[in-house]
């Protein structure tokens, strides 16, 4: 290839290059945002005592200023595309060490804390001398024929009711008797039935968020290989810049096609 249109089109793609690396900078910020309003606005926390409630929220706080920092440099960094690199690729593992540190602290515990609430006490139908839970009395909105301690069904009421969810997976978790927190107050009492409980599962939010965490983690590592392109694009241009500090590669290559129509004649 003609070194004079070769240089033209590692021009041409430096630029579209810095053109992305400055878009990336906005959706970086933007992302980092839209992650945390997720997390702040849907009661995303961790339902264990022992869990480290304020330094999970310290945690996001500084992930997305973090970010936001990142961003903003990708959008006034210049050249320096390989100092980007090796810090957005640190920011995509602290993502996804993040994220996995969440699925335990939070959505596990969650799991556990509905699961040994969904199923049905055999020993206490028989105490009551019932043959379906349907026929056992109620205790503070829920069916004394249901397994779980008082305290883990008020903390599934209060996931329930503030989210307006029912269920770990969806309503049709709770396969016999849905619990009251799973309806609004229209449908108080025994109006609380599969067909009027909340349809959104009680994981809805954990998942977006964690959806919007992922993608950060793909896009962070997808600019990193955008810097990284850029930095060689920039950097072998600068390599043709000092082969040929007067840009004389035109005249050169016009000689040597010159030279070469002569040596076959």
């Amino acid at each position: 290839m003609n070194t004079a249109v070769f240089v033209s089109f590692l021009r041409h793609l430096l630029f579209l290059f810095i053109v992305f690396k400055l878009m990336s900078g906005v959706i970086v910020m933007v992302m980092a945002e839209r992650c945390k309003n997720t997390f702040d606005d849907n009661e995303i926390i961790p339902f264990n005592a022992e869990a480290p409630r304020h330094a999970i929220f310290l945690s996001i706080d500084f992930l997305v200023a973090l970010l936001n920092a990142l961003g903003f440099l990708m959008i006034v960094a210049g050249m320096t595309f390989l100092m980007l690199a090796p810090s957005e690729m640190t920011a995509a593992s602290v993502l996804h060490n993040l994220s996995h540190s969440f699925t335990k602290m939070i959505f596990d515990p969650m799991r556990v804390l509905f699961e040994t609430s969904s199923q049905i006490n055999q020993t206490t139908l028989r105490s009551l001398k019932l043959k379906t839970a349907h026929e056992a009395p109620f205790r503070s909105g829920w069916s004394m024929a249901y397994q779980g301690n008082v305290t883990n069904h008020y903390m599934i009421d209060y996931i329930q009711m503030n989210l307006k969810c029912c269920g770990f997976t969806g309503r049709q978790f709770w396969t016999t008797i849905v619990p009251r927190s799973c309806c609004s107050h229209h449908y108080a009492g025994d109006k609380c039935t599969l067909s009027v409980a909340y349809s959104r599962r009680c994981t809805y939010y954990f998942d977006v968020y964690d959806v919007c965490m992922n993608w950060l983690f793909v896009l962070m590592m997808c600019f990193s290989i955008l810097a990284l392109m850029t930095a060689i694009d920039s950097l072998y241009l600068a390599r043709i810049k000092a082969k040929y500090p007067k840009g004389d590669y035109r005249s050169e290559s016009s000689s040597e096609c010159g030279g070469d129509e002569q040596g076959v004649a």
